[in-house]
């Protein structure tokens, strides 16, 4: 009977080991680690290695931005 803590983490931890090869480069040139954890580098965008990461940090940042333009706004004080 297999391990069911072995089952699941290998339904759910996805990763790639790379051999080196350089075929998916992309604009910055090929990747150095040797483990993609959650998605593959440059599969949607040449100039972009995790495409769905990048989605996900921009939404981080423009949350911050409107913060700080409401901020600026109301004249919160400084600190």
């Amino acid at each position: 009977m297999p391990n069911m803590a072995e089952d699941v983490a290998h339904r759910y931890v996805k990763f790639d080991l790379h051999s080196g090869d350089t075929s998916d480069a992309g604009y910055w040139g090929r990747h150095t680690s040797s483990i993609d954890w959650c998605e593959r580098n440059y599969a949607v965008l040449d100039f972009v290695a995790e495409f769905w990461n990048t989605v996900t940090s921009l939404v981080i940042l423009f949350a911050g931005l409107i913060n700080l333009y409401q901020s600026i706004t109301q004249k919160y004080e400084k600190r």
